[in-house]
């Protein structure tokens, strides 16, 4: 009877781990309902570069450009948007924004209980 307890209360944890790393998760979730992991977020920012940062974009708070990365969401029946993700240091702090000609809106970071509310 202990080995069954002790191994049902092992399977139970192995399960709740998952769980707890899936809720640990972070996301980028932007003013029209945009939600992009850290992960793809991390992975498109592979290509940002200086070059690709246009006038209009943010700026560093002494004027400087970002290292940047431009895409494009399309997805059926909803209109299409721009979006920019800026390396702001080397330590992989990331901003994403959202464009609203002439602006452009900061997406906020959020972890995944705060995609359920």
């Amino acid at each position: 009877m202990r080995f069954l307890f002790a191994s049902s209360t092992a399977v139970l944890a192995a399960l709740l781990i998952p769980t707890s790393i899936v809720a640990q998760e972070r996301y980028y979730k932007c003013d029209k309902g945009q939600i992009f992991s850290v992960w793809r977020i991390k992975s498109y920012a592979e290509n940002a570069s200086l070059d690709k940062a246009k006038k209009g974009d943010p700026l560093s708070p002494s004027g400087r450009r970002y290292p940047t990365y431009r895409f494009i969401t399309m997805e059926p029946g909803e209109p299409s948007y721009d979006f920019i993700i800026q390396e702001v240091d080397d330590v992989e702090i990331y901003r994403v924004y959202r464009s609203d000609p002439p602006n452009w809106i900061q997406c906020t970071t959020v972890d995944a209980s705060q995609l359920l509310n």
